[in-house]
């Protein structure tokens, strides 16, 4: 019987080629596409699994309240891990990491091999036993126990010391001033992409010692300086809530004097990557709110495709009325009938699969490229996500076929045999042409949403390019300092730069400007009182910060060069927003005192500058503080001419290695810097755009076999009208007429629903743009123009036919 199934099934295949190649190219593109989403779905839900001990790990995070704000941080206290160990029995093992947020130089002093590092991380001895970062060299119990010992990554092992043993050599780590001589004690695997933090060298955290100015600042036992990520390895069978909860009282026991109010909770490792975006993370992180975009768009690309067999295989239901009618005179069951069709549906999807492997292989470069992923072919194979490939597959199956089988294995054989196909099946909505009707409609009303979105994300994007920080006929390069030398010595490089023709400024800052600052309190005793204090962000500068960046000053002046300088007369400038939080005028700041008591600056308010996006246009624009001091900056940024940037870059590489020539000269260009920070919403919109145009392309496939069909029904009923003198444009658009209806309920339907969406997105960003109705008009008539276009194609063949040739067996 099965043998019987399969030989009928080819043989509809080879009977009804057109038909066959529309259903299978169809799925095809609709597969490749799910399958290119469902290898980026399961790649982000992955992330951190691969710890043996993942379902027992949790980050220790906090929550801080100061003055009716409060901040959800990533770091934690340096008491807060020990502590909960030594307290609580349900913490098997706690360990603190540290990373400086900015790169550091690692150097190799035999090779002299110097590189900048972004992946270098200080850590208790416990890392190693928390997290699966298997060592093939060295002893894992021992290679973190001492200070000054360092654990490197393979890839870095082979970067320093080629193919020599590492364990046991010295590399030199270098950061503002601090050195260190680290001793090589092991050798661990390359950890896997799918971790939100890679660390490719790991540093015992005892090497800082008292003395380094971790303990300056009583870091490593302080209760309420927020400066580690803390993880706890819960032991087997506790309850994570239950044991946050007594956390949470332990920790208020001990900072329940304190002004700032610390609520302490615990992530779940695997939750980290797509349900945090705490303020500290190691890295960016994903969001699982895009993980079911993604989702969705591959079950829409798949609904899609599943409907062109759907339409097809029921709009021929016609020729395969007898065989059924046969088939149940014959004693066949219903069940019977529906497996054949079930297997015909699964034997056109398995073809599809055959023909969507290759063309997956042709774009994973282009999608690898989008997604800033390595994906390949083979990931398929993996069991982790060949099960979710096998569901795909049968879903697909299902989906296709189902609606198909039920149709026709419910034919009537008595009104089948006698040829009223149209009778051989109750009349109701669901099994005629009112439902081929409407799974049109839900085609192209997927396919406008899908360009509906597209266009607004990309409205969207286009804002945030319009509306960040740029330069006309500028360019501003971002050195990174952190050598003593360069520290010592920024004065003298700038001074010598500026000699360049084209070098057109430089400012010494603490952060790359428009893409991060940092938090702090500030207090201006005239308007706050002493105890009272102003909850700022901060960028710290020398005096060509403004100049540079090209501030506009609203109030007061810009920074001035002062060479007398010291840490009681620094100049401070607030923006707008500062002004508007101090319940003050931008008169009645200039001149009022104004420190930090953190870094006990001290200095004057001396100008006001009109509130610019600091940040990402995901945030706000909040109060913001800018204040010199030249012992705290960390990058130089140079403006340069816009033409001939080469050349000018080819200067400044130059400059500093003469100047610099132990330290590696690397840059960014802020313009890329800033791009980084919309990355997430600009994947997306590619996603769409692409995605829409498989969409539409699925559609019109399916589109364009119904116009066959219905040609083929109405041939005689051209004939005679082409007889009677109708001209080939009347004929086509007596087809036309029928499907643009359908094109325009489409639209009516996916309008509302893509507005209530993107409107829901939008939401997320406090600058955005309006929903305006071109967007949704231009995504109407785009899918209007190619549906009419593969109407008309086939109508007008349709029409030019010989009339002869269909009237003759009248």
């Amino acid at each position: 019987m099965i043998r019987n199934y399969i030989l009928i099934a080819f043989r509809q295949l080879v009977r009804q080629k057109v038909y066959s190649i529309i259903n299978i190219a169809g799925l095809a593109v609709g597969i490749a596409g799910c399958i290119l989403i469902l290898l980026f779905v399961v790649d982000e839900l992955s992330f951190d699994r691969y710890h043996e001990k993942e379902a027992r790990i949790y980050r220790l995070s906090a929550a801080v309240t100061s003055n009716g704000r409060t901040d959800r941080l990533a770091q934690t206290p340096g008491m807060w891990g020990p502590e909960l160990q030594e307290t609580f029995p349900e913490v098997e093992k706690s360990v603190r990491i540290y990373r400086y947020r900015s790169d550091i130089i690692v150097a190799n002093p035999a090779s002299d091999d110097r590189f900048y590092e972004s992946n270098f991380f200080w850590a208790d001895p416990a890392v190693l036993e928390i997290f699966t970062f298997p060592l093939i060299a060295g002893n894992p119990a021992q290679a973190l126990a001492q200070p000054n010992s360092l654990v490197i990554s393979r890839a870095m092992a082979a970067k320093y010391f080629g193919e020599h043993n590492p364990v046991g050599q010295t590399l030199t780590y270098t950061n503002q001033g601090t050195v260190f001589n680290l001793q090589v004690t092991g050798v661990m695997a390359d950890v896997s992409a799918n971790s939100h933090f890679r660390p490719e060298f790991i540093g015992s955290l005892s090497t800082y010692a008292p003395g380094t100015w971790h303990w300056k600042y009583g870091l490593p036992t302080s209760w309420t300086n927020c400066f580690y990520r803390t993880y706890l390895l819960l032991q087997e069978g506790s309850d994570f809530r239950e044991t946050a909860q007594k956390i949470s009282a332990f920790i208020h026991k001990h900072t329940g004097d304190e002004a700032e109010v610390y609520d302490p909770f615990l992530q779940p490792l695997a939750d980290i990557h797509l349900h945090s975006n705490l303020i500290g993370e190691f890295n960016p992180n994903g969001d699982i709110e895009y993980v079911y975009i993604f989702a969705a768009v591959a079950f829409l690309i798949l609904l899609v495709a599943c409907i062109n067999y759907m339409n097809l295989a029921t709009a021929r239901s016609l020729r395969r009325a007898k065989e059924i009618g046969l088939r149940k005179t014959m004693g066949g069951q219903r069940w019977q009938l529906l497996l054949q069709f079930y297997g015909e549906s699964l034997l056109l999807v398995l073809l599809a699969v055959l023909a969507a492997l290759p063309l997956v292989e042709i774009v994973l470069p282009l999608f690898n490229h989008l997604a800033e992923r390595n994906f390949t072919l083979g990931r398929l194979w993996e069991s982790a996500f060949f099960f979710y490939f096998l569901g795909m597959v049968f879903l697909v199956s299902l989906l296709s076929g189902s609606y198909p089988a039920l149709i026709l294995s419910g034919f009537r054989p008595v009104q089948a045999l006698r040829g009223n196909a149209g009778q051989g099946v109750a009349t109701n909505f669901f099994s005629g042409r009112r439902m081929r009707r409407a799974l049109v409609i839900l085609q192209f009303a997927a396919a406008v949403f899908l360009i509906a979105a597209a266009g607004i994300i990309s409205r969207q994007m286009d804002f945030f390019q319009q509306n960040k920080w740029q330069l006309r006929e500028a360019q501003i390069v971002n050195i990174p300092l952190r050598s003593e030398d360069t520290f010592r010595q920024v004065k003298v490089f700038q001074e010598q730069i500026l000699q360049h023709e084209g070098i057109l400024g430089a400012a010494a800052c603490s952060h790359i400007p428009f893409t991060a600052s940092k938090h702090g309190e500030f207090i201006i005793p005239e308007l706050l009182g002493s105890e009272t204090v102003l909850e700022s962000d901060y960028i710290v500068s020398d005096a060509h910060f403004s100049d540079v960046f090209g501030l506009e000053v609203v109030a007061g002046r810009g920074f001035r060069e002062d060479p007398g300088e010291t840490a009681q007369t620094r100049s401070f400038l607030l923006n707008e927003s500062a002004v508007s939080a101090l319940g003050a005028t931008n008169e009645q700041v200039i001149g009022m005192a104004i420190k930090h008591p953190f870094f006990e600056d001290a200095g004057k308010v001396v100008g006001v500058v009109k509130d610019f996006h600091y940040r990402s246009l995901h945030q706000s624009i909040g109060p913001l503080v800018i204040k010199t001091n030249a012992n705290f900056v960390r990058f130089l940024s140079v403006k340069i001419a816009g033409q001939n940037l080469p050349t000018h870059l080819n200067t400044l590489r130059q400059q500093w290695t003469a100047m610099f020539p132990d330290v590696p000269f690397v840059y960014s260009l802020l313009d890329a810097d800033v791009q980084r920070l919309y990355r997430a919403e600009e994947k997306v919109g590619q996603l769409f755009r692409y995605f829409s145009a498989i969409a539409i392309l699925i559609s019109c496939l399916g589109l364009f076999g119904l116009t066959a069909f219905a040609a083929e029904q109405r041939r005689k009923e051209i004939g005679i009208r082409k007889v009677v003198g109708a001209s080939v444009l009347q004929v086509a658009m007596l087809f036309s007429k029928d499907f643009m209806t359908l094109i325009l309920c489409a639209y009516l339907i996916a309008i509302p629903l893509a507005f209530l969406a993107l409107r829901e997105w939008l939401s997320n960003f406090p600058y955005h743009v309006n929903i305006g109705w071109e967007t949704f008009l231009l995504s109407g008539c785009l899918v209007s123009v190619v549906a009419l276009l593969t109407v008309s194609i086939q109508a007008v063949k349709t029409a030019r036919a010989n009339p002869v040739n269909a009237l003759r067996s009248e």
